[in-house]
């Protein structure tokens, strides 16, 4: 059985001592997974050495990490997002093109807010260098966890936009579905290439049937559940109940 935590990176990052020492607590509380979403935090190099956050990992770090949860029993399963939440990588110069809804000239006040906060989040799916540019992260990605057999592709919350210039022509021949179908399936034969099996989250799969009936077989879901945490704040008893789906 799997007993899992979900470690998010994109924020305040934690030291490697503590972060040592978490591995530690979730053994004796019994967890044997650990759901890293590292976004920035991981240590990328070469030419997406942008990617990685001034507080990023070092790669010794980054073993130390993978070896310590290896040794502990706990696998730990790499989260990197293929479509939406991907402000972070479209943040940069060198990547910004790759945007769903970005066109050349487009003024600064529609990438960023006021705030100078990212508003172009989702890689475009009809762009091939964004899907290059996944597979080149999955595989750094992978070459620092080679203990793990699981490796979750992220897939929520995506947001799509029909005056897309690229997908406009997309959609000339095909539904916005198919486009969203498509990259998905893209992004799970890059890391089923890597020899390990994918994961994605399931509000996208549980909006459109086309695409839960082209990755059926192919991925496994995990769902996020928006709805009980919320129950819960009202008072309410909320049971949470595994299946097999």
């Amino acid at each position: 059985m799997i007993k899992g935590v979900h470690i998010d990176f994109r924020a305040q990052k934690m030291k490697i001592k503590p972060l040592l020492a978490l591995l530690d607590q979730l053994k004796s509380w019994g967890f044997n997974t650990v759901l890293a979403e590292y976004m920035d935090g991981f240590p990328f190099e070469g030419e997406l050495a942008c990617l990685a956050g001034e507080d990023a990992m070092t790669k010794e770090e980054m073993k130390q990490f993978v070896e310590k949860a290896h040794a502990l029993e706990i696998e730990i399963i790499p989260l990197l997002q293929c479509f939406g939440h991907s402000y972070w990588i479209l943040r940069h110069d060198e990547f910004v093109h790759l945007s769903e809804g970005y066109y050349v000239g487009m003024p600064e006040n529609e990438i960023h807010d006021d705030a100078g906060i990212m508003r172009l989040c989702t890689l475009c799916p009809s762009k091939p260098d964004g899907k290059e540019l996944y597979g080149k992260m999955v595989s750094q990605v992978m070459a620092m966890h080679p203990h793990s057999g699981h490796f979750h592709i992220g897939g929520d919350e995506i947001r799509m936009n029909r005056d897309c210039p690229a997908c406009s022509q997309a959609l000339e021949n095909a539904t916005l579905e198919h486009l969203i179908t498509r990259h998905y399936v893209d992004c799970i034969d890059i890391v089923a290439s890597n020899g390990v099996q994918p994961i994605m989250w399931c509000d996208v799969l549980l909006a459109y049937q086309e695409t839960m009936d082209a990755l059926t077989g192919r991925v496994t879901v995990m769902d996020w559940d928006y709805v009980s945490t919320v129950e819960g704040r009202k008072g309410g008893r909320v049971w949470g109940v595994p299946s097999n789906i």
